[in-house]
C-alpha cells in the first residue's frame, strides 16, 4: 500500500522509530488540501481546502503490518483516507493519507507547519515522547 505523508512522518528517523522500516520514498503533492498546525501540539494535520496543495512524500508498498503500526501511531485524531497524489514526473498514484477527524477539525490553527522548524525546535523532545 502507498502512503502519502506530510508531517512528522516525513522524517526518516521518526518513520523508522514507529515502523522499523525505511521504505522507498518519492516526492508528491496532494491537491485541494491544506496543512495546519494542531493547537497545542508540534505536529500538523491536513484538511480539505479547495485550491490549496500539500507537499510530502509517498512511501510505496507498505505492508498491512506497517499500516497497522501507523494507524496506532496516528490514533483517534486522524482518519485514513485514499487520495490521488501527483508525483514530480506528473503522474498520479493512489495512496492512503491521514486527515484530521471531523470531530477534531476545530483543533486546527491557522498556522502553517514547517518540517525544518519542527526539526530545529521540537524533534528531540518529540522523539522522547514516542
Amino acid at each position: 500500500m502507498n502512503l502519502f505523508v506530510y508531517g512528522t512522518l516525513l522524517d526518516p528517523e521518526i518513520f523508522y522509530r514507529i515502523t522499523g522500516v525505511q521504505p522507498k520514498a518519492v516526492a508528491g503533492v496532494l491537491a485541494d488540501h491544506e496543512r495546519r498546525l494542531v493547537r497545542e501540539e508540534v505536529f500538523p494535520a491536513i484538511i480539505a481546502q479547495s485550491g490549496a496543495t500539500v507537499s510530502g512524500l509517498v512511501y510505496a508498498d507498505l505492508s498491512p503490518f506497517v499500516m497497522d503500526l501507523l494507524d496506532r501511531y496516528e490514533g483517534e485524531l486522524y482518519r485514513r483516507r485514499e487520495v490521488l497524489v501527483r508525483l514530480a514526473d506528473h503522474t498520479t498514484v493512489r495512496a492512503e493519507t491521514y486527515v484530521i477527524a471531523d470531530w477534531a477539525a476545530h483543533l486546527l490553527t491557522q498556522e502553517a507547519w514547517s518540517l525544518e522548524e519542527f526539526r530545529k525546535k521540537d524533534k528531540k523532545r518529540y522523539l522522547e515522547s514516542i
